[in-house]
């Protein structure tokens, strides 16, 4: 254990344990702190830059518009045949809602964010490809009705936080939404 004695600024920190295997108290706690300041906070490396509220609206735009067309014309078409499987299959714009930010085929990529340019990934900047449960955790609260219009009044009041645009969904699921390179 270290005296109390405050050092000089140029002045080494004299060892008084001869044991190399023993650390120091000090320094384990500040790396116990900083590890779990690092787990805590998200990585941004400098390249990423996060979707605007406006780029962010417009794909959720253009994803609704696919997710309503599919449905209607999937509906309706098989809703000729069957009315039963007509019904079921109308769930396939729900679906897509769901599943849109994972879908491997897409790159982790909505059509939306696609066509906008944008990319939903993990904190630490992973791609949400075949990364099944933080996409299905950040979009399970648009299913809910009337939810997307609270998680356009959470992205409105948090348009300047220093974290950036994250609805409920970005925060529960560990994810953010950034432009594509």
């Amino acid at each position: 254990m270290e005296s109390s004695r405050i050092r000089q600024p140029d002045e080494q920190p004299i060892p008084l344990m001869t044991d190399t295997a023993t650390t120091n108290e000090d320094t384990d706690q500040t790396t116990a702190a900083e590890a779990t300041a690092s787990a805590i906070e998200p990585t941004q490396s400098p390249t990423d830059t996060q979707a605007s509220l406006g780029q962010r609206a417009g794909a959720y735009l253009i994803d609704a518009v696919i997710a309503t067309v599919a449905a209607t014309l999937i509906s309706t078409i098989l809703g000729q045949v069957s009315a039963t499987l007509g019904f079921l299959l109308s769930f396939v714009g729900m679906a897509y809602i769901l599943v849109r930010d994972c879908l491997p085929f897409l790159d982790g990529q909505s059509l939306g964010k696609k066509i906008i340019g944008l990319k939903a990934v993990t904190t630490d900047g992973q791609s949400l490809s075949g990364n099944w449960n933080p996409g299905l955790i950040r979009n399970v609260a648009l299913l809910v009705p009337f939810f997307a219009l609270v998680e356009l009044i959470i992205l409105l009041t948090k348009k300047d936080a220093p974290e950036g645009l994250l609805r409920l969904g970005d925060q529960w699921a560990g994810t953010k939404v950034i432009v594509s390179k």
